[in-house]
């Protein structure tokens, strides 16, 4: 009796490890929750871990596979599967491109080149969807949020790309630029369909809430902390709305008043921008400007490049009708020339 009391305590133990595991990977809500519910699972015993595996497959698991399976999020204008040719940022250049890949092949045969080797089809296996929606290297569930895949971009980054090359500031942004271009080409040929097709979506997102940003006056407010004016019109811009149709449109701006949001009202969007500080730098939190980054997207290249190839398998997976929480993101030190100097 008492063997058998023993082997089920062990049972239960593994079961609760498990499934706390589980739950961590696997729960798109926020870290703290993430740490309650594994220490509820832990403690709880049998009742948290029923309750837990009737909720994962008739709730969490029934998400994902509405999306997996061709269903898009509901809040987000059709996804048109027609792909065109996608040019990602820093390589509209050629003789630039041809640079950067150099910096990029000599770092990969230096004598760091089987570190970075081994980093970059790690970091690869992260973005790429297989057709059941799952990526290789995110681990038993093969799925991440955000904020996870910001967390293993930084981490690498920290403990190989920098170390390796943080002496070579151009060899550096080099071997980030690569890797980047590569995922997004990986992508346009991804096994996922759907994959394809969000990356088609957020490109377009993206470019319209630039778009939309530059003509407003807001990339000024943003730069100079200023406007000259308190009020701007601008009269028959022609924008593309979110359902993809052109429209003439106006944009008015208002000043902020201190502690609260500037606004920018066009006939379709309401965008509220509101400075903020953490960790002692600024940022800007932006709202409406884009569909898919709904507290706007980094300005930095490397980091802007990180944050629209973290947005697509995550938007995906996890089914996040608002898009992707740039402030989770930017919790953590992604590659960026600035963490460069700072680590220096």
């Amino acid at each position: 009796m008492e063997v058998a009391a023993a082997i089920l305590g062990i049972i239960l133990v593994a079961l609760d490890i498990f499934t706390a595991i589980h739950a961590w990977k696997n729960i798109p809500v926020s870290k703290w929750i993430k740490v309650l519910s594994c220490i509820a699972i832990l403690f709880l015993g049998w009742v948290a871990i029923i309750a837990y595996w009737l909720i994962y497959f008739l709730i969490i698991k029934k998400n994902n596979s509405t999306v997996q399976n061709g269903t898009t999020p509901t809040s987000h204008a059709p996804i048109d599967t027609t792909v065109n040719s996608f040019n990602p940022p820093e390589e509209n250049n050629d003789e630039d491109e041809k640079i950067m890949r150099s910096l990029f092949n000599e770092a990969m045969n230096g004598p760091e080149g089987k570190r970075l080797s081994k980093s970059y089809e790690e970091l690869m296996n992260i973005f790429i969807m297989k057709p059941n929606g799952e990526c290789k290297g995110a681990g038993f569930s093969g799925m991440m949020d955000e904020r996870d895949r910001a967390q293993r971009l930084a981490k690498t980054d920290s403990n190989s790309i920098l170390p390796a090359l943080g002496n070579h500031p151009e060899m550096y942004k080099a071997w980030w630029t690569v890797f980047y271009t590569d995922v997004f080409n990986r992508m346009q040929s991804s096994p996922n369909s759907q994959q394809i097709a969000m990356l088609k979506q957020i490109q377009c997102d993206v470019e319209r809430g630039d778009k939309l940003l530059e003509i407003s006056g807001a990339l000024e407010y943003m730069q100079n902390r200023r406007i000259d004016d308190v009020t701007t019109l601008i009269e028959n811009v022609t924008l593309t709305n979110k359902k993809g149709k052109a429209v003439n449109t106006f944009v008015t701006f208002e000043s902020a008043d201190s502690g609260k949001s500037l606004k920018i009202k066009t006939l379709d969007d309401t965008i509220k921008i509101k400075r903020q500080e953490k960790h002692g730098k600024i940022y800007y939190e932006i709202k409406g400007a884009y569909q898919y980054f709904y507290l706007g997207i980094g300005d930095d290249d490397l980091i802007r490049m990180a944050e629209i190839l973290i947005a697509v398998p995550s938007i995906l997976q996890f089914n996040l009708k608002d898009g992707v929480n740039k402030v989770w993101m930017e919790e953590y030190e992604l590659p960026s020339l600035s963490k460069l100097i700072t680590n220096n």
